[in-house]
């Protein structure tokens, strides 16, 4: 099922670079989520097959049918989710983001059809086969079944224990959990953003020390701003000289500026062949465009030099001159600009999307909010843990990268809609088959303790899986690749543990049959949840 994911959605890529351009970085994401996600669904798919086997004594059919109606509905609902997580990256004016965007979606699109047509026709094929080379309880299940001896149900004991421990006292596992939370992703509040440069490159490549060579020998004065200056007329006529000469003085009052250099543009009006080389004439003619390159004092990524890039573009321009400031801190200010702006509508899409897809499926408000607030805090933990390790250069031994005092600004966004929607992924499953057993019992605190015993081996197992293929991007020698394989790590291992086994528990308990308003599920009479209905004024005695 991995390779048949990766291979749809190396094809579906491959058809969208005849529309768009696509990042040669998305290979990495397709096959991170290809595979992922394809041995995450089937695990769920053929767990719950494998259960509904067991309790239907063998009976094929309806097996395969009651797992479409649960695993599978689940699956459907969750690949939405991670699609349109990944989907939201379109709205950033970013090839980039976009290329992550797109071929993350791609991955995630074959894996759920793959998983919803592809694998149930497997499974009817191997039907009571499925167990035929499993070991220990397992095995013995399967033996049973070809008897036709009643089996009991699956373990998972401990799961539904620390479930309940939690449920037990609900504040104080989520002042326990919260608390730590929240202090990990304090250091996000003062996280410094910044773009690859030649520091991401692994430490003994043949670019970088270029690089080191040239800082060593010339300073920081091999990326200056840029300052593009288009005249009305010829660049070299003398009123537009003094003009760039007048503007060039206002520029060199600027804090931090050390020096400005012009230069005209000229090009030659002929060239003539000589002895198969190009020889320019004598005569030529002076285009309209001025090239300022202003030399500053700091590191080009620093906060001083985004300031001082602004003061520029703020420098009034000679009159019927035009203007255009570039250069490494330029396109980074443009890319912070660009990154504030379309934010707020990405978190619109992922919000509030998941939100409804996530109310269709529990048929509750409140369950899809608290899934969507936790989720939020676990990502902040991680991005907390980014800026404690690369920005401020912790484990660099261990990890062997060169701190540069900031993050790659456009990580954060790629690890939330990547996280974000692998994490309601996961809160699916638990919370459908909660809701499932509240269904049935009508029993709260039953429900949740059933739904984290008979999802919660399942569920860490599928994260673990998947970290491990996630682990490929820790391993890389760019550092870049190691930012989103550590952030993605961490905040799939503090969902699947923290949030999954303390938080839900610990919040449904607290919140009751409120949990599933407005009538998300059936409450039987005589549970532990079900209050008696008020009496009528006829049926009250004095």
């Amino acid at each position: 099922m991995g390779g048949f994911s990766i291979l749809g959605a190396f094809v579906i890529t491959r058809l969208l670079t005849s529309v768009m351009e696509v990042s040669q970085y998305a290979i990495n994401i397709i096959t991170v989520l290809g595979l992922g996600l394809a041995v995450d669904y089937s695990l769920f798919m053929v767990s719950r097959f494998r259960e509904e086997l067991r309790e239907r004594l063998g009976k094929v059919e309806e097996a395969l049918r009651r797992t479409m109606q649960t695993a599978g509905r689940t699956v459907f609902f969750s690949g939405l989710t991670v699609m349109v997580s990944l989907l939201s990256l379109l709205v950033f004016p970013l090839n980039f983001l976009q290329s992550m965007g797109v071929g993350g979606a791609a991955a995630v699109a074959v894996a759920m059809v793959g998983a919803l047509t592809v694998l149930p026709a497997l499974l009817a094929l191997l039907g009571n086969r499925i167990n035929a080379l499993s070991f220990g309880r397992s095995r013995r299940t399967y033996r049973a079944i070809q008897a036709g001896a009643a089996t009991r149900p699956a373990g998972g004991m401990a799961w539904s224990a620390i479930s309940r421990f939690s449920m037990r006292w609900p504040l104080l596992a989520i002042v326990l959990t919260l608390a730590p939370l929240i202090i990990a992703g304090l250091p996000f509040l003062r996280a410094n953003f910044g773009l690859p440069d030649v520091r991401a490159l692994p430490v003994n490549s043949e670019a970088r020390e270029v690089s080191k060579t040239l800082e060593r020998d010339f300073g920081r004065e091999s990326s200056p701003t840029q300052v593009v200056l288009r005249a009305p007329s010829r660049a070299m006529e003398p009123a537009n000289i003094a003009a760039v000469h007048e503007y060039a003085s206002r520029l060199r009052t600027q804090p931090g500026v050390k020096r400005i250099v012009a230069r005209y543009q000229q090009f030659y009006s002929q060239i003539t062949v000589n002895s198969g080389t190009l020889k320019p004439k004598e005569r030529y003619a002076s285009g309209p465009y001025i090239l300022l390159n202003v030399y500053y004092d700091g590191d080009s990524q620093s906060k001083q030099t985004q300031d001082l890039v602004k003061r520029i573009r703020q420098v009034p321009t000679p009159e019927r001159f035009e203007a255009e400031v570039g250069g490494e801190t330029a396109a980074l200010v443009d890319l912070l600009a660009a990154l504030r702006e379309y934010i707020p509508y990405a978190l619109a899409i992922i919000v509030g999307t998941l939100f409804i897809l996530l109310m269709i499926m529990l048929r509750s408000l409140l369950i899809p909010f608290k899934a969507i607030v936790m989720n939020i805090v676990a990502l902040s933990a991680a991005f907390g843990a980014q800026v404690w390790i690369f920005q401020d250069g912790r484990f660099t031994d261990l990890l062997g990268f060169t701190p540069v005092g900031s993050i790659d600004a456009t990580q954060p966004i790629l690890i939330f809609a990547i996280a974000f929607g692998l994490s309601m992924d996961y809160a699916a499953f638990l919370l459908s088959r909660i809701k499932e057993e509240y269904d049935r019992t009508g029993d709260n605190t039953q429900a949740v303790a059933a739904g984290v015993q008979k999802t919660g081996g399942i569920i860490t197992s599928a994260a673990l899986l998947l970290l491990v293929v996630i682990g490929s991007f820790a391993t890389s020698s760019i550092p870049i690749m190691r930012q989103i394989g550590i952030g993605l790590g961490l905040a799939l291992a503090i969902d699947a543990v923290i949030v999954r086994l303390f938080l839900v528990p610990a919040t449904m308990r607290l919140l009751g049959r409120a949990n599933w308003w407005p009538g998300g599920g059936k409450q039987p009479p005589g549970s532990d949840d079900a209050r008696p209905p008020k009496p009528k004024d006829q049926d009250l005695v004095c």
